[in-house]
């Protein structure tokens, strides 16, 4: 298994709640739901178990992520 940086991981997931959050304003007020949707799933597809695993073990034991 590969070593999973979390701070990386939560920069990247931060992003993309950003980057969601901006695409669902446009998706409401005309844009494409759809879209946003597959583009949601896609990115989600590239995060493992295994990173959200490592991701919560980094808060459980204190370390900042």
């Amino acid at each position: 298994m590969a070593s999973i940086d979390p701070i990386a991981l939560t920069e990247h997931l931060g992003r993309l709640v950003d980057d969601i959050a901006v695409e669902a304003d446009t998706a409401r007020t005309g844009g494409d739901i759809l879209r946003l949707r597959d583009r949601l799933k896609r990115e989600w597809d590239g995060v493992t178990i295994e990173d959200g695993i490592a991701l919560r073990g980094s808060r459980l034991l204190g370390e900042e992520a």
